[in-house]
């Protein structure tokens, strides 16, 4: 599973960018993580990519993800601990 906030952003219109999209957009990424947590028994691997914007995080991610379907790929930017802290957390 490929998880990124931008795809909860994304509308008919293009991305759409707003403080409360935003958080909402997170909310998503954390209810979907936990779902597949619990539901998705071969999940082996979980990688947490970190990384300004368009340094290829996406692609790698979306070449991967079809390599290792069962497997989990969380695609932000989480530069500081702060925010990599609940995915580590939830995973554990």
């Amino acid at each position: 599973m490929h998880i990124n906030p931008d795809h909860y952003l994304s509308t008919a219109q293009g991305r759409v960018f707003t403080k409360e999209r935003n958080i909402q957009a997170w909310q998503c990424c954390f209810d979907a993580f936990k779902h597949v947590l619990k539901t998705n028994l071969k999940v082996k691997v979980i990688y947490i990519l970190i990384g300004c914007q368009g340094a290829g995080k996406s692609t790698w991610a979306k070449n991967q993800i079809s390599r290792e379907p069962e497997n989990i790929i969380f695609d932000a930017i989480l530069v500081k601990q702060s925010e990599r802290l609940p995915i580590i957390e939830q995973a554990k």
